[in-house]
């Protein structure tokens, strides 16, 4: 187990102090005050469960959409080249590009050798289905690891609602961060 703000337990010394100044006669109150002061200052540094195997995956869903362009290709090679850096042992990416239709470039690798490399298939780049996209994104990762979905593109989305997806994610417990790309203006026209 460890803990996300472990500076959290500090808040220990003022509340200890408080409790001390304020006790009352009955013991039952104040036991009742620490164990609730207890409770409280555990659930502010977000304990965490580690699972028996190390690292976690991380998809990286690439909006390839012609309202988004090339922008967010270049943004995921920089990105793929930056968490390779950081990687800890363990740790996986997988990379997912998405359109009107979407489709799994790269199966979950060691992020130290994840690359967006090469020749990128064609995809009908008239359409963005995210909902799709974070779909075959949440099917990249498997029940029984620890995973993250980042969103690379301008969030637009024409296919479906994206909300059943997210909410899939979140009842596995996979969080969903976007990396926005401003769309290019060059190619709207205004009426």
């Amino acid at each position: 187990m460890s803990l996300l703000h472990p500076e959290a337990l500090l808040l220990l010394l003022p509340a200890g102090v408080w409790l001390w100044r304020h006790s009352v006669a009955r013991p039952f109150v104040v036991v009742l005050r620490v164990l609730a002061v207890l409770a409280a200052v555990l659930l502010l540094t977000e304990p965490r469960l580690e699972s028996g195997e190390e690292g976690r995956d991380l998809v990286v869903l690439v909006d390839r959409s012609r309202s988004v362009g090339d922008a967010a290709v270049v943004r995921a090679r920089e990105v793929l080249a930056e968490l390779g850096k950081r990687a800890l042992e363990g740790d996986r990416i997988a990379v997912v590009d998405f359109a009107r239709d979407a489709s799994l470039l790269a199966p979950p690798v060691d992020a130290r050798l994840a690359r967006l490399d090469g020749a990128l298939r064609d995809l009908d780049r008239d359409a963005t289905d995210l909902a799709q996209g974070l779909e075959r994104a949440l099917a990249a990762i498997p029940a029984e690891r620890p995973g993250s979905i980042l969103v690379i593109g301008d969030g637009e989305s024409t296919g479906r609602a994206p909300a059943a997806a997210a909410r899939a994610a979140l009842a596995r417990g996979v969080r969903i961060d976007a990396l926005p790309v401003r769309r290019s203006g060059a190619d709207l026209v205004a009426i």
